[in-house]
């Protein structure tokens, strides 16, 4: 089932990690439990994930916090990928090199636009793989102070951002819901 574990509210049965199917997983869901992270989880149980559910991650993803949320590849470690701060929970909870860049998470390939500087071979890629499991790097887009778009602290101090559209669903309702790019490598320990 999908199951969403309100912040900052530590859960008790039937929210345990021991619902987790992957006792690894289980171990490290439980330790961001216990730290008061938000955790959307899906299954192979078919149970739909309310609009509220989402509408919460959302927030708190707006609000600088972290989630963990499904890829169609890997659990990711979610955050506001234009707040600098964000990131920054992200590497810390991680134990993640700050040089080491995060991913950011699309809702549409069009999105690329507002981030990047796009070039004909990602349109051609895009409408060929996206949504799906393939991250594409593009230059950062810079504003008119000449401040990038995607800050460095996401992009691991690089001059590109790395974009991906998930082809999972809560991940895609999540990222539309947040209404920005979300910031996310695989939940587990770097």
């Amino acid at each position: 089932s999908v199951k969403v574990i309100d912040y900052p509210v530590v859960p008790k049965a039937p929210y345990s990690p021991s619902h987790i199917k992957n006792a690894a997983m289980g171990l490290f869901v439980g330790l961001f439990i216990s730290a008061g992270f938000v955790v959307l989880l899906e299954t192979l149980d078919t149970k739909i994930i309310s609009e509220r559910e989402i509408d919460t991650a959302a927030e708190i993803i707006r609000q600088g916090g972290l989630v963990i949320f499904p890829t169609e590849t890997v659990y990711g470690l979610g955050a506001n990928a234009l707040d600098s701060t964000a990131s920054a929970k992200i590497y810390a909870a991680k134990g993640r090199p700050s040089d080491n860049p995060l991913i950011c998470h699309l809702s549409s390939a069009d999105d690329a636009e507002k981030y990047c500087v796009v070039n004909e071979m990602y349109k051609k890629l895009a409408a060929r793989f996206m949504p799906g499991p393939i991250t594409v790097i593009l230059p950062k887009k810079y504003d008119e102070k000449g401040e990038p778009i995607v800050p460095d602290t996401t992009t691991g101090g690089l001059d590109s951002v790395a974009v991906r559209v998930p082809s999972n669903r809560i991940a895609r309702a999540l990222i539309a819901k947040a209404g920005l790019p979300i910031a996310a490598p695989s939940a587990n320990i770097s």
